[in-house]
């Protein structure tokens, strides 16, 4: 089908044509995370380490005690006694 042009209005873009995406502030709900215990066993470290690091220590919106707080509540037994 063709405008009054005679161009086709589907495939014809003005240049003064402007396309305005909504700005909308969706609320999504992201499941828990956890993170287990850490306890001192030195095999379970490096995943209890790349857990904490994602999600607490690489956030740039925690403070650094904020973040040693944190670390403090997923440590416990020995490796609580060494922080």
């Amino acid at each position: 089908m063709k405008n009054q042009e005679g161009s086709d209005p589907v495939n014809s873009i003005s240049s003064s044509s402007t396309v305005q995406i909504p700005n909308t502030n969706m609320n999504v709900k992201l499941p828990l995370i956890v993170i287990n215990t850490f306890y001192g066993d030195i095999e379970e470290f490096p995943s209890f380490w790349e857990h904490f690091q994602s999600f607490i220590d690489n956030d740039d919106s925690l403070l650094l005690v904020d973040t040693h707080v944190f670390l403090r509540g997923f440590l416990d037994d020995k490796a609580k006694r060494l922080v």
